[in-house]
């Protein structure tokens, strides 16, 4: 049962993506006998452990043989010592035992011949299978990221509540404020109202959340999503219902106002809209006055834009890929592997001249494969090759020729008799519609005035919920996401960051500004894909670069910190790493 020394390991893997999960083999090998570890197979396990300090999601299988010398008892125990032997190493260094299983198969699954040595020795092993569950997706990543998931809440529908969230956001809701979306009616079973609250840097980058109205930059001091619905039927706010929405601070800011999340047809945030709708204070909310009128946003009376014809835009020239010029074969590659039936019958000079025909088939076919490069792939590349070349030595004048043609019709369409008419009268309806907006306000504040000296003669000042004190409040009269933003007043030049990424692979890259509450997104440029483009930064604005991706279903990470404007291109520098250190990274903001 004794034999000398030979002991090693092998890797085998490949990857699976069934079931969003990826399956890697390791093989350890054994001496006769024996089950202790050596040096070679104490690596291997080493790959195992260092594989899986990334993913959160995994599972290890062990399978442990023996070849087929000893009794089929002995070699029952032989394998089950030596699958313990691997499970004790892999959980002293941290391995999860509840993540392993391990399965003594003995001599009884034999993966080689166990007729001569060379068979035995690969019979004798341990296999681990390492499973790691991959992601699919962006989103599949960062709802497992999320510790701010939506927060329910069940109410009666005619009744009056005060619903308070984890991080102190504060809903009242009036009775009988709800109604069907599609015109059916109240509801008559209970409502479950959905609540989201992002108050940090980390909140916003998983909800995908960014701040900014059209092209200007926000200052934010928080975003809520609420939503309603009945037996599963959405719901929403009859018209002349409204929801009082109190957001908590540290410190209320002068010009804080209410903003409404636009969504494309996915769902997904594209804008705030501003309201005009200021803030109240807790004495306000006290006063149970309605707010403040609002003088409303432009959408009514919009202007038309020009909307420019980008099918005719210069595209940057893609440099021809080099066609692959055929290998000649080596004779001495050529080797002819007979069955073991074969092997009986054919002595060394048939296998030679097997191998001799089979060389002979691959010259010729290399001869036909040569001809095809020479005379018809390669002319084709060189010709492909020139017409990159001169696409891309007038690519800058044709895109300068594109802009400027651009500029001109654009100038046109502001200037034509059709837009002017349409400004003039957009201006005299906006004109009145300020006027009409300011006799509301006289209105509001002399019944403001009234209620605050009732208020202050009963003398309940001071029986005012502190928790109001340092809140922005609102009246919302819509479902969906609130955020409570002031326009960004820096007045300084702007300029735009592009960020370098030349993979495929689905990204999100945001930039946070450091000195105020502001987040912007990226996206692809459109005449180079490789670009990340975020615009409206203010110039020296100390920056975070904060990027999340995935890779063959692992996820990645970079952070940079910069200041705007001091390079032409950023380039990141992704590394693997965990769901909980991209977690860590987020909290930090």
């Amino acid at each position: 049962m004794k034999s000398c020394l030979f002991l090693f390991a092998t890797l085998l893997a490949w990857s699976s993506a069934l079931l969003a999960q990826q399956s890697t083999r390791y093989a350890i090998y054994f001496e006769t006998g024996r089950h202790e570890l050596g040096e070679e197979a104490r690596r291997t396990l080493d790959l195992v452990l260092k594989e899986l300090h990334y993913p959160e999601d995994y599972s290890v299988d062990i399978f442990a043989h023996t070849d087929s010398r000893g009794s089929e008892d002995y070699n029952l125990k032989l394998a089950k010592r030596r699958a313990q032997s691997v499970t004790r190493y892999l959980a002293e260094r941290g391995l999860k035992t509840e993540k392993t299983s391990a399965e003594s198969l003995g001599e009884s699954d034999p993966a080689y011949d166990n007729e001569d040595e060379s068979g035995r020795k690969l019979n004798r092993r341990v296999d681990l299978v390492v499973n790691i569950a991959t992601l699919q997706s962006l989103d599949e990543l960062t709802e497992r990221l999320s510790d701010n998931r939506m927060q329910y809440f069940t109410i009666s529908p005619e009744k009056s509540v005060r619903i308070t969230g984890k991080k102190g956001t504060t809903l009242w809701i009036e009775g009988g404020s709800f109604e069907f979306s599609d015109g059916s009616g109240d509801p008559n079973a209970s409502v479950e109202i959905a609540l989201r609250e992002t108050y940090s840097v980390g909140d916003m980058v998983l909800a995908d959340l960014t701040t900014t109205c059209g092209d200007k930059l926000l200052e934010t001091a928080g975003m809520i999503y609420v939503n309603a619905t009945s037996n599963g039927k959405p719901l929403q706010l009859k018209n002349d219902a409204q929801i009082a929405v109190a957001m908590p601070a540290a410190s209320l800011r002068e010009g804080m106002q209410l903003f409404l999340g636009e969504q494309n047809a996915d769902g997904r945030l594209t804008n705030w809209q501003a309201t005009g709708q200021g803030y109240q204070t807790g004495l306000e909310a006290a006063l149970n006055l309605p707010p403040m009128p609002r003088l409303g946003v432009k959408t009514k009376y919009k202007l038309p834009v020009y909307k420019p014809d980008y099918s005719q835009e210069p595209r940057e020239p893609v440099k021809p890929r080099a066609p692959y010029k055929p290998v000649a074969p080596k004779r001495e590659t050529i080797i002819y592997k007979p069955g073991f039936m074969d092997r009986l019958v054919m002595g060394k000079e048939k296998i030679k001249q097997k191998e001799e025909a089979m060389y002979q088939k691959q010259v010729e076919a290399h001869a036909r494969h040569m001809k095809h490069y020479e005379t018809v792939q390669y002319p084709a590349y060189l010709e492909a090759l020139a017409k990159y070349n001169a696409d891309k030595a007038s690519y800058p004048a044709r895109v300068e020729a594109w802009k400027e043609e651009l500029e001109q019709k654009k100038a046109a369409y502001y200037s034509s008799r059709d837009y002017l008419a349409v400004a003039e009268k957009y201006e005299a309806e906006w004109k009145a519609q300020e006027a009409a907006w300011q006799k509301r306000v006289e209105i509001w504040q002399a019944e403001k005035e009234a209620k605050l000296a009732a208020f202050e003669a009963q003398g309940l000042n001071s029986h005012i919920n502190n928790d109001l004190l340092n809140a922005y409040i609102y009246q919302v009269n819509r479902l969906g996401w609130v955020n409570c933003d002031v326009f960004s007043n820096d007045s300084g030049p702007r300029t735009q960051l592009a960020i370098r990424d030349d993979d495929e692979a689905e990204e999100r890259i945001y930039v946070i500004l450091k000195d105020r509450s502001s987040m912007l997104s990226t996206g692809r440029s459109r005449t180079n894909p490789n670009l990340y483009i975020a615009a409206g930064i203010p110039v020296s604005t100390p920056l975070k670069i904060l990027a999340i991706k995935l890779v063959n279903g692992h996820p990645m990470m970079a952070i940079r910190e910069t200041r705007a404007g001091e390079e032409t291109e950023y380039q990141l520098n992704y590394k693997r790493c965990s769901p909980l250190e991209i977690r860590k990274a987020l909290q930090a903001g």
